[in-house]
């Protein structure tokens, strides 16, 4: 039904001349217009009428009406802009002859009002594509196009081919049927003897089959020490017959002096964990990789290609540290590609390069790329408290070479827990990153064989990312820092033609902004961006201070995304909906993010942060997308295509911010299990916060400077009644989640890492027992005290934890948190171990060099701490002393090395006449024989991986 044909001939003749209704004109025909609605009701069941009651009260008057009849009205409002009503008027006006002007347009539009107290569904009646839908589409192809992985290849499939199902029998081998295989086990020295075996088979093969190839397998053992920095202190990190395996396949014609391409991984676990994708995946895949190389008689690497299955990693990079100082085989390369796990499923990522040529050739060459320079930032930032071997090997870190860093990301709840077995990892996971090395260690050996390898880039090298997982983007730094500059110029110019574009926009164009316009616009999108972060991350602390759980939704991803996500959007919104200003200035409003947007990433560029690059995308879309709409869009007709084109460029930055932004959502939420536990009630809001802060940057990676037009596309009211209800679900989901797991949120699927330990402390290095103890901790920020429910610390009243008792595992002992009971001692009869110093002579008569000599009876992993005025030691004179409370000086050393090994001899020089105190904290890597290790062991339930062993401390003050 038109109400509009309701009108009087008087009232239709009126407004032909222009003369806007009156109210005494409306309410009559509001009366016709009820009774024809209740008519028609008496004979349909439902009645849509087309009616400008554009007041609140010409809206109650026809509910009041309606009501008498058992009839309640819904009202739908249809709000487009103000250019589109007056186009669709005069085109009414043009084709029927109708008796409304377009000049009467204005007067309607000033009388329409909205009622607080009402409640109608909205429709934007706007020719602006959907943009909810337009995000949604594009995000799931974005999300869907990264993550996938390729189909696995069977162990028939061609010799020359890589094939997952080959690689998973050597995954099967090292973590199925070994098992754990940590630094100083019987496990590793296992896994080291299969790694040599295959590949003395590889070589046995290659001397049959392959003439113009040289095969050579080498094992060597490697000692020696280097400095790490971690928590703002610098310390040492020393190891003893750490084993590197090394397979080299060079190519009998290339010339003695073609350097080679390093391949790496290690065949190490962490402890407590057999190591599927961390790293036995890796190895699987190059143990693969190299049988392809030697199966493929059609083609052979144009140069030398190094395996290096290094045994020490998670050792803090002992053994990559050993290959760069002390190998044989270390002088000849020229790149590198080290590969990596945080979690069993793929795809693989490229999260770290040299920014150089080998970034180029990676990218060209792989069939799956992967990556994003923003991962690298967080590395180099130090926002995430980890490190892989690329720092031994890359010329930007310690080491000399160019090259790349690729690792696994995806379900990092199994990582460096019992849970990273081989029947969790993807299917298709092996197989990309076997395709993707296979791909760019011929591609660099290609390089390196050329008669000029390239040099690095000037000026700060490249930067990269995958769009919609095809061929890898890179570009130079200098000129995407001048596209920011001319994206901040172009809207800082003055509009022009703005009178002629003043009827015409996307949903609320206004005619061109101005620098003021765009000026408020930015500071807006950055108050914006700033509530995005800061709403959820209250919103998660504020749960976990009141109920005294955090981290509910811990290994569950939808108590993740129902929780934060909606929270963080919004935030975003918020400023837009409270202030929001006319329909037409949405358009001033995003120009204004792009402006925020390109601001920063000249920011980030100019202090050679890469990942800025996203938000240049933002900013130069944003400007394309307004260009695309000043000049190519028509005055009038259907625009629906149009604006299609209008929103375009604007897919470019969601496609390519998007990945990275999820993927750093799903890596906090994935790692925070390893985040550490600070002391107190702080400790409760850290993951919350942590979660909550990261849920911002898929928020707005999807939104970016579209935020402006979707609130505009929702219209005022329903903007607000949708954020009212993204509250409600975000608050809801937070209840039931804090109401379902507040006492346990961890699984056997997302399991607690917990380290517990049955200490025993000596004196007088190792002849006076002192105590034993029982101590437990956690690596997160879930309460400790339900753990000490378990095993031997049920029988006692648990004591907060002294950080002292975890220093053999310095600086993870900064990260935890737990409780500590007084303990049986060791078995009388047992042998203790020992802690000697002998004073000897030294070059300076003022000084004297004690010479120490540590027994820990078997293969052990811990620190030593020497504190006092020390003026040299024999471990890496890299390391800086560190304060302690007392106000001395202390040097510290890590220390590991495989099975046999369990003397340590080292020294000290200190001015004569002073003391030194010299400490040993370590644990057993076998702690089988412990009855009562074993008995915590077996009381924990499933929930919980752990690493439980027995430590040592002992203390040994050197006389003055």
């Amino acid at each position: 039904m038109l109400a509009s044909r309701l009108h009087c001939r008087f009232l239709e003749a009126k407004m032909r001349s222009g003369t806007p209704l009156s109210d005494e004109d409306r309410w009559p025909w509001l009366q016709r217009l009820s009774d024809a609605m209740a008519e028609e009701l008496s004979v349909h069941s439902m009645v849509v009428t087309a009616c400008s009651a554009l007041q609140p009260r010409y809206r109650q008057f026809l509910s009041g009406q309606l009501e008498r009849t058992g009839t309640r009205p819904v009202f739908v409002l249809l709000e487009p802009s103000a250019a589109v009503l007056k186009e669709r008027v005069a085109r009414r006006q043009k084709a029927a002859n109708h008796f409304m002007p377009p000049s009467l347009l204005q007067s309607q539009l000033d009388l329409l009002e909205y009622d607080e107290g009402e409640w109608y569904f909205h429709a934007q009646g706007t020719p602006f594509p959907p943009l909810e839908q337009i995000v949604d589409a594009l995000s799931l192809l974005t999300w869907h196009c990264f993550q996938r992985v390729p189909a696995p290849l069977p162990a028939s499939a061609p010799e020359a081919a890589f094939s997952e199902a080959r690689a998973m029998r050597h995954v099967l081998a090292l973590a199925g049927k070994i098992g754990d295989r940590q630094v100083g086990s019987r496990g590793l020295e296992l896994g080291g003897a299969y790694v040599r075996a295959q590949c003395e088979a590889l070589a046995a093969a290659a001397a049959h089959a392959r003439p113009d190839l040289s095969v050579g397998v080498f094992v060597e053992r490697v000692s020696g020490s280097m400095t790490l920095e971690a928590f703002g202190h610098s310390f040492g990190n020393a190891y003893a017959n750490v084993t590197n395996i090394i397979l080299k396949i060079a190519p009998v014609a290339a010339a003695a002096t073609t350097k080679g391409v390093l391949i790496n991984s290690h065949f190490d676990s962490s402890l407590g964990s057999p190591g599927a994708s961390d790293a036995a995946s890796c190895v699987g895949a190059m143990l693969e990789l190299a049988r392809a190389v030697v199966a493929d008689g059609a083609r052979a690497p144009a140069a030398p290609l190094v395996f290096l299955f290094n045994g020490a990693e998670e050792t803090l990079m002992q053994a990559a540290h050993g290959f760069m100082h002390h190998s044989a085989h270390s002088a000849g390369l020229g790149a590198f590609i080290n590969l990596e796990s945080t979690g069993p499923w793929g795809p693989d990522v490229l999260f770290q390069s040299t920014r150089d040529w080998t970034l180029r050739a990676w990218a060209a060459a792989t069939p799956h790329p992967r990556g994003n320079s923003v991962f690298q930032d967080f590395f180099d930032l130090g926002l995430i408290p980890a490190d892989t071997d690329y720092r031994l090997f890359a010329y930007r870190r310690a080491g000399t070479l160019p090259g790349v860093d690729v690792a696994q990301v995806f379900d990092g709840l199994a990582y460096h827990t019992s849970q990273d077995r081989p029947e969790r990892l993807r299917a298709g996971t092996v197989q990309s990153m076997g395709e993707n090395a296979l791909a760019a260690a011929h591609a660099f050996a290609a390089v390196l064989a050329a008669p000029e390898a390239p040099a690095p880039p000037a000026g700060g090298g490249l930067v990269a990312f995958d769009l919609l997982g095809m061929p890898a983007r890179v570009l130079h730094q200098a000129p995407l820092a001048i596209g920011v500059a001319l994206a901040i110029a172009a809207a800082l110019l003055p509009a022009r033609g703005a009178s002629a574009r003043a009827a015409r926009d996307l949903p609320g164009l206004a005619p061109s902004p101005g620098p003021l316009a765009l000026l408020e616009g930015a500071v807006r999108a950055a108050l914006s961006v700033m509530l995005a972060h800061v709403l959820p991350a209250a919103l998660g602390a504020l749960r976990a201070w009141a109920t005294g759980a955090p981290m509910v939704w811990y290994g569950r991803y939808w108590a993740v995304y129902a929780i934060f996500l909606p929270a963080s959007f919004i935030g975003l919104c918020l400023p837009y909906v409270l202030w929001q200003r006319a329909p037409g200035e949405a358009w001033a409003q995003s120009l204004g993010s792009g402006l925020a947007f390109s601001a920063v990433a000249a920011v980030l560029a100019r202090h050679g942060v890469f990942g800025g690059y996203g938000f240049a995308l933002w900013g130069l879309a944003t400007l394309c997308s307004w260009a695309i709409d000043q000049l190519l869009l028509p005055r009038s007709g259907p625009r629906s295509l149009s604006a299609s084109l209008a929103v375009l460029p604007l897919a470019a930055p969601v496609a390519v911010t998007l990945p990275v932004c999820a993927t750093a959502l799903l890596y906090v939420v994935d790692k925070i299990g390893l985040a550490g536990a600070a002391p107190g009630r702080l400790g409760l809001l850290v993951g919350d916060l942590a979660v909550g802060v990261a849920a911002a940057a898929p928020v707005y990676g999807c939104l970016g400077t579209l935020t402006p037009h979707v609130v505009a596309a929702l219209g005022r009211r329903f903007a607000r009644v949708t954020l009212l209800t993204l509250l409600c679900v975000s608050v809801a989901a937070s209840g039931i989640a804090t109401a379902a797991y507040q006492a346990n949120p961890y699984s056997a699927w997302a399991p607690k890492r917990v380290m517990a330990q049955h200490m025993h402390v000596y004196g007088d290095g190792g002849w006076a027992y002192e105590r034993s103890l029982w101590a437990v901790a956690a690596l997160d920020g879930f309460p400790a005290r339900p753990l000490t429910a378990h095993g031997p610390l049920a029988a006692v009243q648990p004591r907060p934890n002294e950080r002292q008792l975890w220093s053999w595992a310095y600086p993870l002992d900064q990260l935890m948190n737990g409780y500590w009971a007084p303990a049986e001692g060791p078995p009388e009869g047992s042998a203790a171990p020992s802690l000697r110093a002998e004073p000897g002579a030294h070059a300076d008569p003022a000084a004297v060099r004690w010479h120490v000599r540590l027994d820990t009876l078997r293969a052990a992993l811990g620190s030593l701490n020497v504190t006092g005025n020390v003026i040299a030691w024999s471990f890496d004179q890299g390391v800086a002393p560190i304060a302690t409370a007392a106000g001395s000086a202390s040097l510290l050393t890590r220390f590991a090395a495989t099975e046999g090994t369990h003397v340590w001899e080292f020294w000290a020089d200190a001015p004569r006449g002073e003391a030194l105190d010299i400490s040993a904290s370590f644990k057993h890597v076998d702690s089988s024989d412990d009855a009562g290790v074993v008995a915590l062991q077996a009381a924990m339930p499933e929930h919980v991986s752990l690493v439980a062993s027995t430590s040592y401390q002992l203390h040994l003050r050197v006389p003055a």
